[in-house]
């Protein structure tokens, strides 16, 4: 037993020495990589009338990816602010089904450009809780229905914000970061609406809130 304690301080104390802090006042710049998955955009609505469905709607958000760097400044030894600016490839899919038929299968693709501006805050040698602010900027969408294409970047909103929440870990400059962002804003400009039987009822909005986990290696400038 005493064995076992003793080999597993000594791995604790070998990850904690290879663990890699930036000396204070330098700037690094970290590219990353990763996948995100969007939990915002996930609903379910049906109507019924005499217990029998007459319309239901789901919405289920997909798995992207997140490519981008982060340029961080070292303000002492247990701060550091940092800015970047990440790709975001996200979207979702939709089946409809309206009185049982005429399935209808939806899918929509969205392209964002987030730039988190985050304090990481290192509580333990080379992990660090993080929090702050995110902007993010619509840079493409497209639907695709029944075969068919077309943009939709006129139904959603130019520019949405977030506030990302997150850990991460350095080990020899790896970085494994893992976030979840939430979403402050409605994705869509309006609502969506369906009119069955002279009663008009609304789709729930979309929500950009995803979760984030990168791969990334930290360069000292």
């Amino acid at each position: 037993m005493k064995k076992i304690l003793l080999s597993a301080l000594m791995a604790v104390v070998a990850l904690t020495a290879s663990a890699q802090r930036s000396d204070e006042g330098t700037f690094t710049l970290t590219p990353q990589l990763g996948f995100a998955y969007s939990s915002g955009f996930n609903c379910s609505t049906e109507i019924t009338i005499a217990d029998s469905p007459l319309f239901s709607y789901q919405r289920k958000g997909r798995s992207g990816f997140v490519a981008g760097a982060e340029l961080g400044y070292q303000l002492n030894s247990w701060l550091r602010p940092s800015v970047g600016v990440l790709y975001q490839y996200t979207g979702y899919d939709v089946t409809d089904l309206v009185g049982r038929q005429d399935i209808l299968d939806y899918s929509h693709n969205i392209h964002y450009l987030n730039v988190p501006i985050l304090a990481n805050v290192y509580i333990f040698h080379g992990f660090a809780i993080k929090a702050g602010i995110q902007p993010s900027f619509l840079i493409g969408s497209t639907y695709k229905m029944e075969g068919e294409k077309a943009s939709t970047t006129e139904n959603l909103n130019a520019t949405t914000f977030h506030i990302p929440v997150g850990v991460s870990y350095e080990w020899r400059n790896f970085v494994v970061d893992a976030r979840v962002n939430f979403a402050l804003s409605d994705a869509e400009k309006e609502h969506m609406t369906y009119k069955i039987l002279d009663e008009v009822y609304d789709i729930p909005v979309l929500k950009n809130g995803y979760l984030q986990l990168t791969l990334g290696y930290k360069f000292e400038l």
